[in-house]
Formats: structure tokens, C-alpha cells, sequence
């Protein structure tokens, strides 16, 4: 029973056999030739595979279009929900079919992972209940033999698992068989050195001369290694030993060059630090990418034969140092700054002190200015006071003239009067 129907026209027979040709080795079943056995009814047999078909893929193209076989076999499958479209070649499809979507197949090429091709096995995977197809397609695109064996283990009796397999033993086969004619090819070579290697092992041992065992076929069968095989292992090891030494050298030359970097970093930094600290931080810097430089030259030019730790522990020393010296430069230049901070602490106080001055000097100032404002009031006020004493005598009528001072300069019988007068009022009082 057919469960994928493919419509199309013959003339588009070409495009259609590899759609067909894939899908047959996904194991789905296709029924998409045309040809009919004699005494058949080529209507009868129509009907019967569409009735029997799970998903009816239909080829589009201009021959499609055209095509009366085509046009009733896409109704029939778009009224019974078993239309699957696609294009062969592009067309203007008319209604109803220009109303669904149609995926695009004509530029497909065979290959197994296009999209396009990938998405019309999974709507034909979807329709016929068959899983393992759309997972076949997955494992073909993907395009190693890891896939392809998981999806053979995965579904065992799927007809692509059992190509799978087929065509891995094959190629395992032929692989394994070439390996063991070279094996034996090149075990009958050393087989037959073995013979004359004893006949003269044979004439060394009756003269005392005889090196190394006795030569033996079976050791070479068993994989066992003679003396120079050994020798041959130890030699491999050392070489090994030394180059893995000599990487070790080259990561500790690639540190050393980085860490020459990072402090020529530091260098351009520090130039374009304050004058104080510059002069000191850059010498300190320049000395420490020397020391560098000239551990990287002792390193590279250090002979071959000497083991790479001692060249290591040098530089690793030298370093030491050069950073134990830009501690002290930095010890240096802080206290550098500490001084400085102190020198501005003292030169703000400096500044300070004559502007405390200039402000006691303003206050003396207003106080003098207020004094002298007040002492001009007073004089104001005795003015107008010696201003009002003269207006109210201009204004009064005496009838003596106001004594004149110099009648008050007593004689000294008119004291002795006075006096004699208050004598008088104070005993009375």
C-alpha cells in the first residue's frame, strides 16, 4: 500500500524521480509511476492508490497547471485534508490552490539538509504517522556517522537503519581486511629477517662475540620489543621529555616578554606622572625593563643543554629584585607626596594668615571711622546747644548787664567775706 501519492506531469517526470528517489530511502513508500500494466483501467488504478495514500504530494509547474489528471487529484486531496503542495517549477497557481501555501522545490538540488526539503519531509512525516522519517531526514543531514547510528539504534527496523548498517559493515569490512594484509604484509617482512639475524647471532655465540639475545620469531608475533626496540622506546621518552622542557621554556619566555610590556606600560605612565615623582618611578621602571630584557636575552642565549629551570630561576630572581626596588621607589614616592601635602598644608596657612590680618586691620578701621562719627555728632549737638543758649538770650529783656567775668576776682577782703559767710551757713545748717 502506497502511503505517498506524488501528482504530477509526465512532462516533469525529471524533476519529480528524485523527490521520489529520496523519499524511498527514507522508506516511504512512493506510488508516482504512471504506467499501467496492460488490462488495467487507468482510472480504476488512480482511484484505488488515492484511496489507499496517507498524503498526496503534489508537483506544481506550468504541465501541472495544465494537466486534468493533476487538477482533479489536487481537489481530491485538498477536500479530503491530504494536500501536500510544492513547486517544481515556479507558477501562478489558480484558485483554490493559489490560496494555500506551497513550498518552493524548484532550485532543490538533492541536497539532504535544505530547508526546504527538510520542512516537506516533516509535513509527509506528520500525515503517514511515521516518525522515524522525519528523524532519518535529520540523521542524512547532518552528515556523519555518529547521527547515522543513533538513528539506527534508535529505530532498528526502519529500512534507512538497515542501509546504514549495511553500508558501515561494508566499509568497516574493507577497512579492517586492508589493515590485516598490511599487518601480515609487514609481519612476513620482519619473519624473514629473523632467519639470517640467527645464523649470524649463531656464528657470534660459538666465537664469544655474541651482543644481545638470541633472535626470536615468536617475540615479534607477540609484540614483545628486543634490547633495540627498548633503547629505540627510552630514546622516543627523552625526546619527548625535552620537548615538552623546551615548551615549558617558550611559556615562560612569552610571560616574561608580557610582563616587559606591562611595565613598559607602567614606564609611559609614570612620565606622565607629577615632577616630583617622575624622575624616580622612571629610572626605578627603565632599570627593572632592563634587568627584564637582559634575563630575556641570558635566557634565549643560554646553552641548549642546560636544563630551562636554572635559566627560570634566574630570571625569576632578577625579577625578584627589580620589583624590590620599585618598592622602594614607591616608598620613596609617597612619602614624596606626603611632603608636598605638608608644604601646601603650610603655604594655605600662609596665605591665610595676611587675609586674618588685613580683616582685624578693617574692623580697627570701622571702629575708628564710628568714633570719629560720633565724636562729630557731639560737636554737632553742642553747637546747636551754644546755638539755643544764644537765641534765648537775644530774646530775654535784662535789666542788669550780665556780669562780666572779671568782677568775680575777689579782693581779698571780699574772700574773707565769702568765707566767713559760708562759716555762717554751715553752723546754722
Amino acid at each position: 500500500m502506497a502511503e505517498v501519492f506524488i501528482s504530477y506531469s509526465q512532462k516533469d517526470r525529471a524533476l519529480v524521480a528524485p523527490i521520489a528517489a529520496a523519499l524511498e530511502e527514507l522508506g516511504v513508500d512512493v506510488w508516482y509511476d504512471r504506467e499501467i500494466s496492460a488490462g488495467q483501467s487507468f482510472g480504476a488504478v488512480i482511484r484505488e492508490r488515492l484511496k489507499e495514500a496517507k498524503a498526496i504530494l503534489v508537483c506544481w509547474s506550468p504541465e501541472a497547471i495544465a494537466s486534468q489528471w493533476v487538477d482533479a487529484e489536487a481537489d481530491y486531496a485538498r477536500e479530503n485534508g491530504s494536500y501536500v503542495p510544492v513547486f517544481v517549477v515556479r507558477c501562478a497557481l489558480m484558485p483554490p490552490f493559489n490560496r494555500i501555501h506551497t513550498d518552493d522545490l524548484s532550485k532543490w538540488t538533492g541536497a539532504r539538509d535544505d530547508p526546504a526539503w527538510l520542512k516537506l519531509v516533516a509535513r509527509l512525516a506528520e500525515l503517514t504517522g511515521r516518525e522515524a522519517v522525519a528523524a532519518g531526514a535529520a540523521a542524512l543531514a547532518r552528515d556523519n556517522d555518529t547521527a547515522k547510528y543513533e538513528f539506527a539504534r534508535r529505530f532498528p527496523d526502519e529500512k534507512l537503519a538497515r542501509n546504514i548498517w549495511a553500508t558501515a559493515e561494508a566499509r568497516l569490512r574493507t577497512d579492517f581486511a586492508n589493515r590485516l594484509a598490511q599487518a601480515r604484509g609487514a609481519l612476513e617482512a620482519r619473519l624473514s629477517s629473523e632467519a639470517p639475524a640467527f645464523e649470524a647471532w649463531l656464528s657470534d655465540e660459538r666465537r664469544g662475540i655474541a651482543k644481545g639475545p638470541k633472535p626470536d620469531p615468536l617475540a615479534l608475533v607477540e609484540g614483545k620489543a628486543d634490547g633495540g626496540e627498548k633503547a629505540l622506546l627510552e630514546r622516543i621518552d627523552a625526546l619527548s621529555g625535552a620537548l615538552t622542557r623546551a615548551k615549558a621554556r617558550d611559556g615562560e619566555l612569552d610571560l616574561a616578554k608580557a610582563e616587559v610590556a606591562r611595565l613598559g606600560g607602567e614606564l609611559v605612565r609614570a612620565r606622565a606622572a607629577p615632577a616630583p615623582e617622575r624622575g624616580a618611578r622612571s629610572r626605578v621602571l627603565m632599570a627593572i625593563v632592563a634587568v627584564l630584557a637582559l634575563a630575556l636575552v641570558g635566557l634565549v642565549a643560554r646553552d641548549a643543554t642546560a636544563p630551562a629551570s636554572q635559566a627560570i630561576a634566574q630570571m625569576q630572581i632578577d625579577l625578584a629584585s627589580a620589583k624590590r626596588a620599585a618598592a622602594d621607589a614607591e616608598a620613596s614616592a609617597a612619602k614624596l607626596r606626603t611632603d608636598l601635602s605638608a608644604s601646601q598644608a603650610q603655604l594655605q596657612t600662609a596665605i591665610a594668615d595676611p587675609t586674618r590680618l588685613r580683616g582685624t586691620a578693617d574692623d580697627n578701621a570701622k571702629k575708628s571711622s564710628d568714633a570719629a562719627a560720633a565724636l562729630a555728632a557731639a560737636n554737632d549737638r553742642v553747637a546747636k546747644l551754644q546755638s539755643d543758649l544764644v537765641a534765648s538770650q537775644s530774646r530775654a529783656q535784662p535789666i542788669i548787664r550780665p556780669p562780666d567775668l572779671k568782677d568775680f576776682a575777689m579782693t581779698p577782703i571780699r574772700r574773707s567775706s565769702a568765707v566767713l559767710c559760708r562759716e555762717r551757713r554751715s553752723r546754722c545748717g
